[in-house]
């Protein structure tokens, strides 16, 4: 009974929400435009479990996919700015929002979150990320990622006489990396994007420090953690890793860096763990195959969440589609297909985990333990004080001139000027 009144009340929702939309509506569903970047093998694979779901339930998709992260603000904002706002657009948890909410550019979707019960499936604080300064949730939640992920070839490691797996960023791990490449192979395989870069120094800044000094300094804004030993230690390993940067690095794609290690060209990457979904598009078993370690002291796990936001507009049918588009994005198998593809975690905590690799019940395991999970840069800083840590990573990885001493006074500018 309990499962009819909910599906009765969406039901109501929807059609309440379309009253007076003419035949139109009523024959080809309500439309969702959406935004993405979600382009790559297992990517495609993970938002198609949700376009096929949508279709299935009367909507119409309209895909507007983009290519590359960093176009993806621009595109949804220029669409906001000119008055043709996307049905919903694919976003991380942090405080991009603030602004969009301020000035009333995002709808809710509160009444489906309530009558499917999203409260007593997710985790609080997840929830709190989730919901506006009026309580109401406006983010429609797809997965949980952890950006903070090294990845292995095994046979390759194999070949190379690696047989101590690397957990920290130490000379066991340098140790692995020259023997890697003395026997021939790429030792760390990564790409001169900013964002890689960014996530390469963020995975080396929690595995050394761990999660208290991680939210002293982004959470606190303590300087003198900002100026002390730790931080030292961390730029001076980071720019150790840029030495081994191979000739093909400077803009390659994250796809590509994985790539590297599926085809056994490669011995380590660090990435998040929407890498999986690539070592699961080509066949690959974990632990068998590849390997996954979630750096440090202890498992942390840095949560980026993967989400939807809503904008508002004048279509009679944006609040239907919104609204079917996160009744359908929380359902327990669309949850489990998308994320089994993503590489990521499901958000809601009732779903079966049975389907998920050995490096996905390691990820579980750090994820539902609040002791090791641990917020991004993204869910402290504004969009724009992010951007300039970004750039201050990018330019140490890439200029060498750039010192320990000088990165380390610009670090504590941005921490301590940030909004």
């Amino acid at each position: 009974m309990a499962m009819k009144r909910k599906a009765s009340a969406l039901a109501g929702l929807l059609a309440a929400t379309a009253l007076g939309l003419g035949s139109a509506i009523a024959q080809d569903g309500p439309q969702a435009d959406v935004i993405h970047i979600w382009v790559s093998a297992g990517e495609s694979a993970a938002i198609n479990v949700v376009v096929d779901q949508f279709k299935k339930e009367g909507g119409v998709w309209l895909d507007s996919a983009v290519a590359g992260g960093q176009n993806l603000a621009p595109a949804v904002m220029s669409r906001i700015a000119g008055g043709n706002p996307p049905t919903a657009y694919q976003a991380l948890a942090g405080r991009a929002f603030e602004d969009l909410w301020e000035q009333g550019l995002l709808n809710d979707i509160e009444a489906t979150a309530t009558a499917d019960n999203w409260r007593d499936v997710l985790p609080a604080p997840l929830v709190e990320i989730m919901e506006n300064d009026e309580g109401k949730i406006f983010l429609i939640p797809l997965g949980m990622h952890g950006p903070n992920w090294i990845w292995y070839s095994t046979e390759v490691l194999e070949k190379s006489g690696v047989t101590e797996i690397p957990t920290n960023f130490d000379e066991t791990f340098f140790d692995a990396l020259d023997k890697v490449e003395a026997a021939g192979y790429i030792g760390f395989v990564v790409g001169k994007q900013s964002f890689q870069e960014r996530f390469l120094m963020e995975t080396v800044m929690l595995a050394l420090g761990g999660k208290d000094y991680w939210n002293g300094l982004w959470g606190d804004r303590d300087d003198a953690l900002v100026r002390g030993d730790m931080t030292r230690k961390v730029f001076e390993t980071f720019r150790r890793l840029s030495t081994y940067a191979d000739e093909g690095a400077a803009g390659r794609t994250w796809p590509v860096n994985t790539n590297l290690l599926i085809t056994n060209k490669g011995g380590f990457n660090v990435m998040g763990d929407w890498a999986k979904g690539e070592f699961k598009a080509a066949g690959l078993t974990a632990l068998e195959d590849y390997g996954c370690v979630l750096p440090g002291e202890k498992p942390w796990f840095l949560l980026q969440a993967d989400m939807m936001a809503v904008p508002s507009g004048p279509e009679p049918d944006r609040a239907a589609a919104q609204n079917l588009l996160a009744h359908v994005a929380m359902q327990k198998d669309v949850q489990v297909g998308f994320n089994l593809n993503k590489g990521s975690l499901p958000p809601r905590t009732d779903v079966p985990r049975e389907a998920f690799d050995d490096c996905a019940q390691r990820g579980f395991a750090s994820y539902t333990d609040p002791d090791l999970t641990v917020a991004t840069v993204n869910m402290f800083f504004t969009p724009k004080d992010a951007r300039l840590w970004e750039d201050l990573v990018s330019e140490f990885f890439n200029n060498p001139d750039l010192s320990v001493d000088e990165a380390i006074d610009r670090l504590s500018t941005i921490v301590q000027e940030a909004d």
